[in-house]
């Protein structure tokens, strides 16, 4: 992500994915990679579904300023 290979990421994060659904991490990259592509709706979508598989809230604050970021 961090060379602009927003394809190769986003694959990359769907691949993690497939591995393990409850991957909030690869949620979170995934939509940063969609709001880099200006695809804002799927990007929220996204953390949406972060949100719901972040049990213990360990990345509640990540998700969180996202979802602020985007709203602005």
């Amino acid at each position: 992500m961090k060379v602009m290979a927003f394809p190769e990421a986003e694959r990359d994060c769907d691949e993690c994915l497939k591995l393990d659904v409850n991957f909030v991490k690869a949620y979170i990259r995934k939509s940063q990679i969609l709001l880099a592509k200006r695809d804002y709706v799927k990007s929220m979508d996204l953390l949406k579904l972060a949100k719901e598989h972040d049990t213990e809230d360990k990345h509640a604050a990540e998700i969180d300023s996202q979802v602020k970021s985007k709203k602005k």
